[in-house]
């Protein structure tokens, strides 16, 4: 089949996961490599063609001394294309360990933080099928479970909305193909050469080795399956027992212990993401370990990747561990090209002199009809004019994804995020 009518084929086929409801804006990343810059380039072909608008998120990680001209080259190339772009610049320190990790967080969260403040519910990244396997090989270093020696999925809910990646299907060598053949330029990132980063390490290996390679694709094909059924369950598990609440914390009837252990340890993987507002799951081993300890008659509570879990009247109760909670943020002061985002909220600038933050004081509310661990209380985004509360939310159960305007006047919003 045609290269171009098969990505098409590709990303109608995500697309009809909205229900045909095609999103009347979809953003892109773009690294500025071939395969990103073939999937801006062939996004904006097919989104003339759906009367869709494409904007290209580009991502100065600020990891080196030339980011900033190498973002502001890829925009060149952008414009020369017709694409509307942004560059999205990382402010935040550098770590000195796991680089890769940290820029992948770090690029995720500026694109889909942009994505909440402009209401576009589609992201799309250019990962391709050399990358689906480079990512087998990396879990089956960490002997992963099935769920993860699947590989990376073609659709992926976030809060608020879909990540989609419609060239799985393509090998990189057909990415640069296309990209030459089109004459359309690209860069080549020098740390792709650099064998310090585990990724790379295994690239080379597939590239040389064939039986490898033949290995991981048999992988892939035996766990994805195994995976699908996986998240069907999960899906299913999350609707029956889970509640999201808008203060922050997911409350899971107890009666989910009850089902499959391998369908219990993927559903609490999920809600711990979301309480967490995060894109990182926690770690298989520690995961395991909060399992075993719940399924035990006597749990005294846990904490996991910035989470606590405690159970209480028959349910157990995750919500967000106070230091990992950013306090006292002045909506008057924010400025306009970065309003604050949190996990749940998104401020825009306004005259306002009031404050997101957690609960100052537990006698600012009526205690009596508290159903849930009062340390949650302390997680609690709350909104306060001077010393005086004027808004919290505490008990409304989320059943959709849309963005909820709190009120007007304050520029507040929240932005309900979904589990399933």
């Amino acid at each position: 089949m045609d290269f171009v009518k098969q990505f098409y084929q590709n990303i109608d086929g995500l697309i009809s996961s909205f229900n045909n409801n095609f999103p009347p804006h979809i953003a892109v990343g773009v690294s500025g490599g071939a395969d990103s810059m073939c999937l801006a380039h062939l996004l904006n072909m097919w989104a003339k063609d759906k009367q869709i608008k494409i904007t290209a998120l580009i991502v100065n990680h600020n990891l080196r001394a030339e980011a900033k001209c190498e973002a502001e080259l890829v925009q060149k190339r952008l414009n020369e294309l017709g694409i509307e772009n942004f560059i999205l610049t990382n402010d935040s320190k550098k770590p000195n360990t796991g680089i890769q990790n940290y820029a992948r967080q770090v690029r995720y969260e500026l694109m889909w933080n942009w994505c909440i403040d402009n209401n576009v519910k589609c992201l799309s990244t250019a990962h391709h099928y050399d990358d689906l396997l480079e990512t087998i090989g990396i879990r089956l270093e960490k002997s992963s479970k099935s769920f993860g020696l699947a590989g990376i999925n073609a659709l992926q809910n976030l809060a608020n909305g879909f990540l989609i990646r419609p060239l799985l299907h393509f090998t990189k060598e057909q990415l640069i193909q296309y990209c030459e053949q089109n004459n359309i330029c690209y860069v080549n990132d020098p740390s792709n050469k650099n064998e310090d980063f585990s990724r790379v390490r295994i690239r080379n290996k597939i590239s040389k080795d064939t039986n490898y390679k033949q290995e991981l694709i048999d992988i892939h094909n035996k766990n994805l399956p195994i995976r699908q059924d996986i998240e069907k369950s999960v899906i299913r598990l999350q609707k029956k027992y889970c509640m999201q609440m808008t203060g922050g914390f997911v409350k899971i009837d107890l009666k989910l212990l009850d089902e499959k252990e391998q369908d219990v340890f993927y559903t609490i993987r999920q809600v711990i993401m979301w309480v967490r507002g995060d894109f990182t799951p926690p770690r298989t081993e520690k995961l395991n370990n909060l399992v075993t300890k719940l399924l035990k008659p006597k749990f005294s509570g846990a904490t996991l990747n910035g989470c606590c879990i405690k159970i209480l009247q028959k349910n157990i109760w995750v919500y967000m561990e106070l230091k990992h909670i950013e306090q006292d943020v002045c909506l008057s002061k924010i400025n306009i090209k970065n309003p604050y985002m949190d996990r749940y909220y998104l401020v825009k600038p306004n005259n306002k002199n009031l404050t997101i933050t957690t609960l100052r004081n537990n006698n600012d509310i009526n205690l009596d009809n508290i159903y849930f661990p009062k340390s949650i209380l302390n997680s609690v985004i709350c909104v306060y004019e001077g010393k005086k509360l004027i808004y919290t939310m505490l008990d409304k159960g989320i059943n959709n994804y849309n963005l909820e305007i709190i009120d007007n006047k304050w520029n507040l919003f929240y932005t309900c995020p979904f589990i399933y």
